[in-house]
């Protein structure tokens, strides 16, 4: 049975987030894009730094439960009072490259310390590792050397086997990026995520930029469904919602920046 599927392709979750919040700001949002969708995710892209995944079985928030499914890679959030499957939530990381460049490991429990491996190899390990890799556009990173390099993964691997990350983080002033128009033409889908940033108040940018997708759905094996539909190139990825406005956008990369600077 076709099950409409719902997801953020690129979710952080910060100590200073208020995940009570977090949880009812990405339902609306979801809302907002379809609300007739069966199945609603987080595709989680974790920082090297963060263990919110890892966590979850410890997790306790009123007004929720924090299932595990019959697979590593996720849990499920129900509804305490009526029961009701709310969220799935499913393990992942975003991975730095050597060159600097993002690589999300989707539905992956798969870790690599940063700058450790270069991005074919970081794609490698990903799909070694069953999961889901996916180059993430970033502000300023698909420029000169990094942008060969981009341009290289797309020569090496198929779209059967990578994605393109598009985010909140690409303002809606900004046109679709070249590689990313090239890499669309030749079959490359594009998942839209929000990454918010680590700022109390960011949890607002939560599924606010999303994708969507059908197909036949394994409540039990949330992941291992997901990572079929994305890499079956019969399964279009549909994005909706919105990006950043200008302003929106120098506000939060003043404040990435500023972080940045201090560390």
């Amino acid at each position: 049975m076709q099950t409409n599927i719902i997801l953020d392709g690129h979710v952080h979750i910060y100590p200073v987030f208020n995940i009570s919040l977090a949880l009812q700001t990405a339902l609306k949002n979801f809302a907002l894009c379809r609300n007739d969708a069966d199945a609603k995710i987080w595709l989680l892209t974790e920082r090297s730094d963060c263990h919110f995944f890892a966590d979850l079985k410890n997790t306790k928030i009123e007004g929720y439960v924090f299932q595990p499914t019959l697979e590593a890679e996720s849990f499920l959030v129900r509804d305490a009072k009526t029961d009701a499957p709310l969220l799935y939530i499913l393990a992942g990381r975003q991975l730095i490259a050597k060159e600097n460049l993002e690589i999300c490991a989707l539905a992956s429990t798969v870790t690599v310390a940063d700058k450790e491996l270069r991005a074919k190899d970081l794609i490698l390990k990903v799909l070694e590792n069953n999961g889901v890799p996916a180059v993430n556009w970033a502000p300023g990173k698909w420029f000169g050397d990094r942008g060969k390099v981009v341009r290289s993964l797309l020569d090496e691997f198929t779209p059967e086997n990578l994605l393109i990350s598009d985010t909140t983080m690409r303002p809606t002033v900004w046109p679709t990026p070249k590689i990313m128009a090239d890499a669309m033409k030749r079959g490359y889908k594009v998942i839209a995520g929000s990454d918010p940033l680590p700022f109390a108040g960011e949890e607002k940018y939560l599924a606010s930029y999303v994708s969507t997708i059908s197909g036949d759905f394994d409540a039990d094996r949330p992941a291992n469904t997901v990572r079929k539909l994305l890499l079956d190139q019969s399964t279009p990825v549909i994005r909706c919602g919105k990006r950043s406005g200008p302003f929106a956008f120098i506000k939060r990369q003043i404040r990435i920046m500023r972080e940045k600077n201090v560390k």
